[in-house]
């Protein structure tokens, strides 16, 4: 064992002895001693004392802040200002800090402006809040104009009038009304036809002023036309177009058909395609001779005409016996003759027998003969033929 041992273990028995003993005594203490203040954030203690020598301590509470208020201060329109603050009136801390309030700024009202409708003028402002003031140069206002009032009605070709008034110094403006311009309407119309103009006439319905506007003649509008008459061979026809509105016509030739020949005759008409020479024309005599004595007939045709139909030459004439000789009764001239039909070539193609035998001396009479031509073309001689 050390020697710090050695004067601990005394000690011990010494407190030990004490302890026991004072179990059996009644303390009496003194008065509190405030051996620690106490502060506004921490507590303090107080002791007092027994006549053995025991001590009781006890804590004193904290005393806590006493606030004191900082007082604040409104801002101006050119100063700052500053909140209301706390601090402790012991330990000087603080409790609400004060914060800074800025400057408000003026607020400036106008309260007068000299200028007018055309000069320049000033204009003064005040602050509503430190009466603080200050001018600034202004314009003119020009004029503000209303209410117009017609002085001078306008018509379609003329002008009008209206006036103003500048409602902040009564100056009258005179402005003008542009003319109002015709109103038209249709007031009478005349058709036009196939030849003549016709014409819309207008009225204007504030003035009566007029104008007219022509309708160009249409034209005619012909239909197809219609044939009036019919086209032959040699002869042209006709077509007469109508006009479809007014019924005025006109009229176009149609050219003629020309000969449709079928076999020397034409389909259409019947016209044949031949042509007839005649040897002889009238007045002339035929002497026919009888062959076994003198006898003879003399016969005068006086008239004498050839036409063509469809098929056949037609001849027709007039005849008269002028002298019948004869000299022996077993012989006599005939009363009878040809028509003979030659060829270019001198080919004798048809003949027609003429009897006259039933005539009377120097009685005229006339007769009709014809030869068939179908199937024939060409130029063909006709000549007329005695009996011998």
């Amino acid at each position: 064992m050390n020697g710090n041992m050695k004067r601990i273990i005394p000690l011990i028995l010494v407190i030990v002895v004490c302890v026991l003993a004072a179990c059996q005594h009644t303390h009496s203490f003194g008065e509190w001693e405030v051996v620690k203040n106490p502060t506004c954030t921490e507590s303090g203690t107080k002791e007092r004392w027994c006549s053995c020598g025991e001590k009781q301590s006890e804590e004193i509470p904290a005393t806590g802040h006493i606030e004191i208020i900082d007082q604040g201060t409104e801002a101006t329109c050119t100063s700052t200002g500053k909140t209301e603050g706390k601090h402790c009136s012991i330990c000087g801390k603080v409790i609400v800090f004060q914060t800074s309030i800025p400057a408000t700024g003026h607020k400036y009202q106008l309260i007068s402006d000299t200028a007018t409708c055309t000069e320049d003028g000033k204009k003064e402002y005040k602050c509503s809040v430190c009466s603080d003031t200050y001018s600034v140069a202004s314009v003119a206002l020009g004029h503000k104009y209303s209410g117009s009032k017609i002085t001078k009605q306008p018509t379609c070709t003329e002008p009008g009038e209206k006036s103003y008034e500048c409602t902040k110094c009564h100056q009258s403006l005179t402005e003008q009304i542009e003319p109002l311009g015709h109103e038209y309407s249709l007031k009478s119309t005349k058709e036009a036809t196939c030849t003549e103009d016709g014409e819309k006439i207008f009225v204007c319905s504030r003035c009566n002023h007029s104008y007219s506007e022509p309708i160009r003649a249409e034209g005619h509008s012909y239909d197809a036309g219609k044939i009036t008459k019919q086209p032959t061979c040699t002869e042209a026809g006709v077509r007469t177009i109508t006009c479809t509105k007014c019924r005025q016509s006109y009229t176009e030739a149609l050219v003629a058909l020309g000969h449709n020949f079928v076999n020397g005759t034409c389909s259409r008409c019947g016209v044949n395609n031949i042509k007839i020479l005649v040897s002889k024309s009238a007045p002339f005599t035929i002497e026919n001779w009888a062959s076994a004595t003198f006898s003879k007939t003399i016969i005068e045709i006086s008239k004498l005409e050839v036409s063509m139909e469809s098929s056949k030459i037609v001849i027709e004439g007039v005849a008269c016996i002028t002298n019948f000789i004869t000299s022996n009764q077993y012989a006599s001239p005939s009363k009878m003759f040809y028509f003979e039909l030659f060829d270019e070539d001198g080919v004798k193609v048809e003949q027609t027998l003429v009897n006259l035998s039933t005539q009377k001396i120097n009685e005229k009479v006339s007769f009709s003969s014809w030869i068939s031509i179908t199937n024939l073309k060409g130029t063909y001689t006709l000549k007329c033929v005695p009996i011998s």
